[in-house]
């Protein structure tokens, strides 16, 4: 962003500014289901954005999306699931090579392991790709309505799992307990390599993320 300013008068972090030329409100609205829509929900009563873009980590369920992959959630499991844009998602989708349209799960906690993801999987339904994360569903929620898109970087691939003290570190709001995982490291220090290892992986894809949504916000979603 340029001319970033930081706003006050929220319980989250959030600024304006510029993006690919357009005047934008980021904000981190948090991890979880809860603090995603309570915060999405203030921003759309505060601001009335015209478009909004939902951006994050995801994990696959489905084989075949490889780690790094941008993947744009054109659908949300459930019944009860928002419809989202039509028309963004395909911008989003025509983008770049190799951005994958899928169907997008919801998990209360982090999907570690490969029976939870083959569970999560199965009862997801459709005939799409698909992934799993904690906000997805309470953005759109939240947005009544407001044309959005979702973009999601995959940080693991259906094989991949999470190591177990990360998934156990995760609070019944879906917000990730960092100090409950130093503090697990400082006891287990064979875990500090993994840990090194997550980092390098969220850095790589959180860089993926950044440089696709500068890209689509300069040709205009």
């Amino acid at each position: 962003m340029s001319r970033a300013r930081a706003l006050t008068g929220a319980g989250f972090r959030a600024w304006a500014g510029e993006l690919g030329g357009r005047k934008i409100v980021l904000a981190e609205t948090g991890a979880g289901a809860r603090a995603a829509g309570a915060a999405a929900g203030e921003l759309f009563a505060r601001f009335a954005p015209e478009r909004w873009v939902g951006a994050g980590f995801t994990g696959a369920l489905s084989h075949g999306i490889a780690f790094g992959s941008i993947v744009v959630p054109v659908e949300l499991a459930g019944a009860l699931a928002p419809a989202l844009d039509a028309a963004m998602s395909r911008r989003a989708i025509d983008l770049a090579p190799g951005v994958h349209p899928v169907r997008a799960a919801t998990s209360a906690a982090i999907a570690a392991s490969s029976s939870e993801k083959s569970r999560l999987l199965s009862a997801a339904g459709g005939s799409l790709p698909v992934v799993v994360d904690m906000e997805s569903a309470a953005w759109a929620g939240a947005a009544g309505g407001i044309p959005g898109v979702l973009v999601r970087v995959v940080t693991d691939a259906a094989e991949d799992e999470i190591p177990d003290f990360i998934a156990a570190s995760v609070s019944a709001g879906g917000a990730v307990d960092r100090g409950r995982i130093v503090r697990h490291a400082l006891r287990h220090p064979s875990s500090i390599g993994k840990l090194l290892d997550l980092r390098r992986r969220a850095k790589f894809c959180g860089e993926r993320l950044a440089g696709f949504l500068e890209t689509f916000a300069s040709r205009g979603f």
